[in-house]
């Protein structure tokens, strides 16, 4: 009975700790899917979040088996490495602190190789509650897109 018993409190407090951020969701979209070297990059985001909520920031992270081999040193962005091999990233664009009103992010494709590419959309979001105490909440997703001649 007792081995039950702990059971449902396992199983009810794993609902409560996941089920805090199903309110949140992040869906990016790329505009154009396939890019021309050097032309940029523009993707835009819907989201969805408890009332309060607006959008403060963002930034892109490629987790280095999800872009061209020759990325870093083609670009020259800094790898940086995770004990765990497929971790290992590199940081796009830190945070921008600044969304755009019609939504739409863009970023220079310049000296990026030709290849298929993986990254991270972080968005960061802020509300303030009742004590006008600031609440943050970071969601993030995958966009996907080549760049091709």
């Amino acid at each position: 009975m007792k081995k039950i018993i702990v059971c449902f409190a396992l199983i009810f407090a794993g609902c409560c700790l996941f089920g805090k951020d199903a309110g949140f969701t992040l869906k990016p979209e790329v505009l154009t899917k396939v890019v021309q070297p050097g032309s940029p990059l523009k993707m835009t985001f819907k989201w969805t979040c408890p009332e309060g909520y607006v959008p403060k920031a963002w930034r892109l992270v490629a987790y280095v088996p999800n872009i061209p081999s020759d990325f870093a040193k083609v670009t020259g962005n800094k790898i940086t490495p995770h004990k765990m091999k497929e971790w290992s990233s590199v940081f796009i664009k830190n945070w921008i602190w600044k969304i755009p009103a019609d939504k739409v992010l863009e970023i220079s494709t310049a000296k990026w190789p030709e290849g298929d590419y993986k990254m991270a959309l972080y968005i960061l979001l802020e509300a303030r509650d009742a004590q006008n105490k600031v609440k943050n909440k970071m969601i993030a997703e995958n966009i996907l897109f080549t760049i091709k001649k």
